[in-house]
């Protein structure tokens, strides 16, 4: 794995220096320039390394996917010995064909992440901080930017997924992979403070950027005491070492509803990915992947 993560990042490195060059090349000088201070002092642009912060993201996407795969890889093959490697990777090469109920055990009785179970948020851990080792080790590039990681997909995991075989942890091919820091969606079976235990437990203070979605019925903060609620849930949070998190509260059959009958729902404003749109605006992949995110 750590292989494939140094592998995968030297190719996202060497496209960085090759769109730098390129850049330099047909766009010496750029207006942002004028308003840093290094740029400033040295005369010169940020294209032509003018600039000390200059740095780029780099975003891990389906963290919680490979975290549960990785998982049941460890029972399958390992514990309890169900197939050898080369058998399991051939079943899933096949999409999981004639294994459906394996499937849904995997599915359904193996821990996830995002339940505050050890057994699994610490393999989600150890990935998080393989990538971040991986990636200290190749900063700076040639053309000086400093790589920051980040666990982070913007709207990139249902596409992502469409790419993807079909994973150990029951996925199948082509379904969506887990999106930024959030768990695999339908996949918390504890509540929200063990999801937020789960995601707070990864190395933040290593990841500059990055964003986790949740949504949660509106029940649950009813009365005059329920942003108390909410409010207690985010601070234990952050609390914890937790760093970004993004809060929908609205019921799926809303959302539904508004699908079906976008003229009732013209002033229905909901969070994105770190923005906020009105709900009919959205494009209907966009708006079926704000129904599709875990509801608590």
């Amino acid at each position: 794995l750590r292989i494939q993560i140094a592998d995968g990042i030297k190719k996202a490195v060497a496209h960085v220096e090759q769109s730098d060059r390129y850049w330099i090349e047909m766009k010496p000088f750029s207006f942002e320039s004028l308003l840093m201070t290094d740029c400033v002092k040295r005369a010169s642009s940020m294209n032509e390394r003018g600039s000390l912060q200059k740095h780029i993201n780099n975003h891990f996407c389906g963290l919680a996917t490979l975290a549960n795969s990785l998982y049941a890889i460890e029972r399958l093959v390992f514990l309890e010995r169900r197939f050898t490697l080369p058998e399991l990777v051939e079943l899933l090469k096949s999409n999981w064909t004639g294994e459906e109920a394996l499937r849904n055990t995997v599915r359904e009785k193996y821990p996830k992440f995002g339940n505050d179970d050890d057994s699994v948020d610490r393999i989600a851990v150890r990935v998080a901080e393989m990538f971040i080792e991986e990636l200290k080790k190749a900063s700076p590039t040639e053309t000086d930017r400093k790589l920051y990681p980040s666990i982070y997909s913007l709207w990139h995991h249902r596409a992502f997924g469409h790419k993807c075989a079909a994973s150990a942890d029951g996925r199948l091919a082509g379904e969506e992979i887990s999106e930024s820091q959030s768990p695999v969606y339908g996949t918390e079976a504890n509540g929200p403070t063990a999801m937020f235990n789960s995601v707070s437990k990864l190395p933040f203070n290593k990841t500059p950027s990055g964003g986790m979605n949740v949504k949660f019925q509106p029940r649950l903060f009813k009365g005059s005491e329920g942003y108390r609620n909410l409010k207690a849930l985010l601070e234990g949070y952050f609390e914890k070492g937790g760093m970004h998190a993004q809060v929908n509260v609205v019921g799926r059959e809303t959302l539904e509803d508004a699908v079906a009958h976008p003229e009732k729902y013209k002033n229905l404003l909901v969070r994105v990915v770190g923005y906020s749109a009105y709900f009919v605006s959205l494009s209907p992949e966009q708006q079926q992947e704000m129904i599709d995110r875990t509801e608590l």
